[in-house]
């Protein structure tokens, strides 16, 4: 399947790289009306490509999440933790329900937490719209 729609949920620069947790800000989803594309018919993917430089037993946890209140937030896809440095491109499915809300997470770790940076994505075979 061809996913010709992406939108960034977290994107951190070299110079911006962090040795903290981050979590991306909270982002409104919704689809667009009269598209090709029936909302049963929709899916969403979140791609992951983070690099972690430095550190001592360096990891990095990162995942995206939604809302359907935008208080209490459901994990929908993780990237497979990174257990040493180096550059991690990871593509997951989401195969559960997305609500109207999403964000990302970005979790640093290890007995020194490497300097982190990279995007997080939300791609999609129909047109969406994050704001």
């Amino acid at each position: 399947m061809l996913y010709r729609h992406s939108n960034a949920l977290l994107s951190l620069a070299l110079a911006a790289a962090v040795t903290a947790a981050q979590t991306g800000t909270s982002k409104s989803l919704r689809g667009f009306e009269g598209d090709s594309v029936l909302d049963s018919q929709q899916s969403y993917v979140a791609v992951f490509e983070i690099t972690a430089t430095g550190g001592t037993s360096p990891t990095v946890d990162a995942s995206v999440e939604t809302s359907w209140d935008g208080t209490s937030w459901h994990t929908v896809a993780s990237m497979t933790q990174m257990t040493a440095a180096g550059t991690k491109n990871t593509q997951k499915a989401i195969t559960e329900a997305l609500g109207p809300y999403v964000r990302c997470k970005l979790t640093p770790g290890g007995t020194a937490a490497p300097s982190t940076y990279g995007t997080i994505r939300l791609v999609s075979n129909a047109p969406y719209a994050l704001s």
